[in-house]
């Protein structure tokens, strides 16, 4: 693996543990906080308000003057956002909070951009399953960490150590990390509009990026349906404390690493992107189904293996459609039509924790049929793809 591979996953992963940090508790911190079902929903979805908006223009700046000053700049805002965190004793607060971390991880799209000007189309699977290995062991150890800090130091601690954990991350990029773009490219670059809007509705008229984008959309806000209301039934149906939820979440983390760290390097040798996401589609259905039903005596077990189906079915479709994306965009667009593509998994992720929290005060299976509905119809929706590259 280069210098730049392992400086890139160490970023996402740095990053990605200080996110980890904080999902466990959030919904039901929330909760206690205002006693409303709705709210958890709400505050998750901050988070992602400001990513949708942030997310193109970030993307478009890295095409424009390079991914390593986007990197350096969203880690900077990122520092701001967990700060705030510490003193986020009251909703506003809060809010403010999570919109400037939101903000913030435009890294991820800029990162991503970064793994296209590295890799040949034929390796970037693999390398975008690189990236997603460090979401997914930040969320190992993420949740840990989270829920050690709730537990024995109280909610301040957790904005302090995401903060402390950002700052490292910042100075790691600006040591380490060299710019992937070369100049005469990046004099090229600027010419490019950064207003998102008009490539935005470009996008969705290209047939492939419309089914892949519309996919990738269907397939966060279903996730978030099982995301923001599995704790809600954990702690209240099962009496899982907040480390026990911790240990969830750090399964889910755990498996996501073996998938997408092991398993996508051999899959992705011999399967297409399409077939890797419909089978991902199909798992992640089967195994979101089955979490509300764990029997008691056998919860832990029950709950792993359904784990295990969720992580897998997610640990495939993630990297390979981010893959998909990158390969139906020529490659002076490529900051800009992932940051679009991250902006409309935003969408999906401010949608979905709201759509999902109406859901359970509804009825609390509810969010847990609906998402596996969706991803069964997604597998037939995105049966329609037809490999091919379309520039924009």
């Amino acid at each position: 693996m280069s210098k730049q591979k392992i400086v890139l996953f160490l970023t996402v992963f740095i990053d990605l543990i200080s996110f980890g940090v904080v999902i466990p508790f959030l919904p039901t911190y929330v909760e206690k906080m205002t006693g409303s079902p709705i709210m958890p929903g709400l505050t998750v979805a901050v988070f992602s308000v400001a990513q949708f908006f942030f997310n193109p223009i970030w993307g478009a700046m890295s095409d424009r003057f390079g991914r390593r000053p986007i990197i350096i700049g969203s880690l900077s805002v990122s520092i701001l956002g967990y700060a705030l965190f510490t003193f986020a004793t009251n909703l506003p607060i809060l809010w403010i909070s999570r919109f400037l971390s939101g903000v913030g991880a435009g890294n991820i799209s800029a990162a991503q951009a970064y793994i296209s000007d590295i890799t040949t189309p034929k390796d970037r699977a693999r390398t975008m399953g690189m990236i997603g290995a460090a979401f997914g062991l930040g969320f190992v150890i993420g949740p840990l960490v989270g829920g050690l800090l709730m537990s024995q130091f109280g909610f301040m601690s957790v904005g302090i150590f995401c903060s402390a954990l950002c700052l490292l991350n910042l100075l790691l990029a600006f040591f380490m990390l060299p710019e992937s773009l070369d100049m005469q490219a990046e004099r090229e670059f600027r010419k490019i509009n950064i207003f998102p809007l008009k490539s935005f509705l470009q996008t969705l008229r290209i047939p492939n990026l419309n089914i892949t984008f519309w996919a990738g959309f269907a397939f966060t806000a279903a996730f978030f349906f099982f995301q923001i209301n599995s704790p809600l039934v954990w702690e209240q149906r099962y009496k899982l404390s907040e480390s026990d939820l911790a240990l969830v979440f750090t399964a889910i983390g755990i498996s996501s690493f073996v998938v997408q760290g092991i398993l996508l390097r051999f899959t992705s040798r011999y399967f297409t992107e399409k077939q890797q996401i419909l089978t991902g589609f199909i798992l992640l259905g089967i195994g979101i189904l089955l979490v509300p039903f764990a029997p008691r005596e056998y919860f832990w077990i029950y709950t792993v293996f359904c784990i295990v189906l969720v992580a897998t079915g997610n640990g495939i479709v993630n990297p390979n459609l981010t893959t998909l994306v990158s390969k139906n965009v020529d490659m002076k667009s490529q900051g800009l039509v992932l940051g679009l593509y991250q902006s409309f998994g935003a969408l999906a992720r401010i949608l979905g924790p709201v759509i999902g929290s109406l859901f359970y005060s509804i009825w609390w299976l509810l969010p847990f049929f609906a998402a596996a509905f969706v991803y069964f119809i997604n597998a037939l929706w995105f049966g329609r793809y037809k490999a091919g590259l379309e520039q924009i």
